[in-house]
């Protein structure tokens, strides 16, 4: 099984992308923005 990608909302966005690239060593790409929506996000992967 391989799961493609999971959406997770958060009260503080900039606090668990670090949370998640510290303790489980998740990549982290550009910040995600679109204003219209006030929406914001951030992909993060594992290597493999």
């Amino acid at each position: 099984m391989r799961i493609e990608h999971i959406a997770i909302r958060v009260n503080d966005l900039e606090v668990m992308k670090d949370f998640y690239s510290k303790y489980f060593n998740m990549k982290c790409g550009n910040k995600y923005k679109n204003p219209k929506k006030k929406f914001a996000s951030y992909f993060l992967s594992f290597d493999n």
